[in-house]
């Protein structure tokens, strides 16, 4: 773990190396710690009067420069306290951790050294040299050395009650069987719908992506059957399947208006999921993908909405359900950036920050074994830790340098396409207060 070493103010660890109090590397001060860093301003001077418009600030690289004395406990180990000293500040191509310990917080930062002096006088041939070491960091930000984390699986509703039962059949027995007046069903012009009122129904599509829609005449004057956001809905047909048709759940809200739609893959014919907010009716559908040779009975089909009825003892009351919400707190005073972690099985994760509308997004198909790590710092997209997927960012997905979290709370709602919901998809969130 960073700053393992580090137990109390005034010290130092870098380069597996602890300096400072303690030691036998005595710390005279340590310059730029508290210091803000160089800031770039963006004003622009306004052309007709006096002051400018405010701009943009941007903090440049933070330099530490500390000094300090050499003083062995024993003159024969200088020679080792030298070479320790020699290796542990040695020009290096990555950043490595720096921890420091003051006034009671412990801070870690990523840094190279970039200048180290050690004039060769009469306290050096004494055993006892005083020198320099200065630190870059591209990073000026400080962070806590713990990493913060938060984590939350996708919308699930709390169960409640354990109700006995199944939810009753929202269609007649003679829709629902596939047969009776035609007036059951639907289309514009195309499919054709044929029957005799008393036998199966059949349906033939002639134009493809041609759509037959399960008809109800609703009290509301609503499309489809009357719905609630959150109701469990369950809809299953014999007649997608058998063509290799799509099956569809068109979700709609107060006078008519469309809100989303919940398609399944080609022969899929049963679609569960939970009705979204602000629904009040929900409409079956199945489309054609290729025209059909030859008219098809349209088959058994069921519209489960809502729990059943009736309690069943003894009382279960359930386990929690998921809000799909985060809300993590970075106690810094400056941003900071995050790494984020969707695990499967879910298709395109999204993660919404819902103050400020910024949106990571991928159209990708996670499996329950994968992960895609998300370094907002870095500004990389890895699945599995390797191979890239950088370009699996949708149009609507935010750059990820600027998906930060701000100084206190940012609310987070995680979230991924509906026809695929599974409630062991999760994201992660991991963070490290910041400070400038």
């Amino acid at each position: 773990m960073a700053g393992d070493l580090v137990t109390q103010d005034g010290q130092i660890q870098f380069g597996g190396v602890l300096f400072g109090e303690t030691t036998e590397y005595v710390g005279d001060q340590l310059t730029g710690w508290d210091d803000l860093p160089d800031l770039d301003v963006g004003s622009v001077p306004m052309p007709t009067q006096h002051g400018a418009w405010p701009g943009s600030l941007l903090a440049g690289t933070r330099e530490l420069q500390w000094d300090f004395t050499v003083l062995p406990d024993d003159l024969a180990t200088f020679p080792q306290l030298l070479a320790r000293l020699r290796a542990a500040t040695a020009p290096t191509p990555d950043e490595r951790d720096l921890v420091v310990q003051l006034a009671g917080a412990r801070r870690l930062m990523r840094g190279r050294v970039i200048r180290r002096s050690l004039p060769a006088d009469r306290q050096y041939t004494r055993g006892e040299p005083s020198g320099s070491v200065v630190w870059q960091c591209s990073d000026p930000r400080r962070y806590d050395v713990t990493e913060s984390e938060s984590r939350t699986a996708l919308p699930a509703r709390e169960p409640g009650l354990e109700w006995s039962g199944q939810p009753e059949n929202q269609m007649s027995a003679q829709q629902a069987a596939g047969t009776g007046p035609l007036y059951g069903w639907w289309s514009d012009v195309d499919p054709v719908i044929t029957g005799d009122g008393v036998g199966p129904a059949s349906v033939k599509a002639t134009v493809a992506g041609s759509e037959l829609v399960w008809s109800f005449d609703n009290p509301n004057g609503d499309y489809g059957w009357p719905v609630q956001g959150g109701d469990p809905v369950n809809f299953t047909n014999a007649l997608a399947p058998a063509v290799g048709g799509v099956t569809v759940l068109n979700w709609w809200g107060p006078g008519n208006t469309y809100l989303d739609q919940t398609v399944s893959l080609e022969g899929i014919g049963t679609l569960s999921l939970v009705a979204p907010e602000g629904a009040v009716s929900v409409q079956p559908i199945v489309s054609f993908p290729t025209v059909m040779a030859s008219p098809v009975p349209i088959g058994t089909a069921s519209l489960r909405i809502g729990t059943g009825e009736g309690l069943g003892y003894p009382v279960d009351y359930g386990t929690p359900g998921s809000t799909g919400n985060v809300a993590p707190l970075n106690m810094g005073d400056a941003p900071a950036h995050p790494v984020v972690e969707f695990r499967g099985p879910v298709v395109r994760p999204r993660l919404t920050q819902t103050g400020t509308g910024r949106v990571l997004e991928y159209d990708i198909t996670l499996t329950e074994s994968d992960v895609l790590r998300v370094d907002c710092a870095a500004g990389t997209v890895k699945l599995n830790g390797t191979a890239s997927r950088l370009y699996t960012a949708t149009k609507a997905s935010h750059p990820e340098q600027v998906f930060t979290l701000e100084p206190g709370e940012t609310p987070m709602a995680f979230r991924c396409a509906n026809q695929f919901y599974d409630p062991a998809a999760s994201v992660t969130v991991r963070w490290r207060n910041a400070y400038w």
